[in-house]
């Protein structure tokens, strides 16, 4: 039955999760003066023969669509490969317009001239366009100037900190996990039969290899889940070891 200490933990959670949302969205830009580099972005830019074509607006309607970004430390923008350990140089490409994309976020018709379609018949979802002229951009490195800082409301957090560190004792979480329908791995196999599970197994290999008696109630309460350990057990409980001597 659910009590009343149990409304209290659902109450909490509940509350907990109202916070965390109230925090997300309660952000705030706090201005710097002077402002400071940290790295640089590379993005695309419409190149000088871009500027000078009669859809010059056009195009940059599709490069602030599928425009991308890129910082890093290096000017150069090469990175240390983590499986090969290789520099190599970050690779960047203009983004995709994928149908799902396209219908959260509209496109005008008349601009899906400069793109290809892609599609996808088993997943068509996952169909995309993609621009024909790529040519028309290209890259070029900045200073990453930092000139605003992201702040949040620090009651907000305070609160969500007692509350939490409240909701994370052993008692509250476990009982929160209960009522919820959840099982940790390790309730299932606490530490004192995973000890005991441990010591039946080396006392089994002893009996195997040096011939010595084993408890019966071990091979019945250990391994009656696995009836090949049962059966040689009970084909063997009666024959005696003989023992070798060298």
């Amino acid at each position: 039955p659910i009590t009343q200490k149990d409304k209290i933990i659902l109450c909490a959670h509940q509350k907990s999760r109202e916070l965390w949302r109230e925090y997300l969205k309660d952000t705030r830009r706090i201005k710097i003066d002077p402002p400071y580099q940290k790295g640089w972005i590379r993005l695309f830019e419409l190149t000088p023969a871009a500027k000078n074509r009669k859809d010059v607006k056009d195009l940059e309607k599709i490069l602030e669509r599928i425009n991308t970004e890129v910082v890093c430390r290096r000017k150069d923008f090469v990175i240390r490969c983590r499986k090969t350990k290789k520099w190599i140089t970050q690779r960047q490409g203009l983004s995709r317009i994928s149908l799902a994309n396209l219908r959260r976020k509209p496109f005008p018709e008349k601009l899906l001239k400069y793109f290809v379609f892609y599609p996808n018949y088993r997943w068509p979802w996952s169909s995309f366009y993609q621009f024909k002229f790529p040519f028309l951009f290209e890259l070029v490195i900045h200073p990453n100037m930092i000139d605003c800082i992201k702040t949040h409301n620090i009651d907000t957090k305070a609160e969500l900190d007692r509350l939490d560190q409240w909701l994370n004792a052993s008692t509250q979480q476990k009982r929160y996990e209960k009522l919820r329908g959840r099982t940790r791995s390790w309730e299932r196999y606490p530490r004192k039969a995973q000890l005991d599970r441990l010591r039946a197994k080396q006392k089994l290999r002893k009996f195997l290899l040096e011939g010595e008696e084993a408890d019966q109630a071990i091979w019945l309460t250990m391994f009656s889940d696995q009836p090949l350990f049962r059966l040689f057990y009970l084909r063997n409980l009666n024959s005696p070891r003989e023992k070798t001597v060298c």
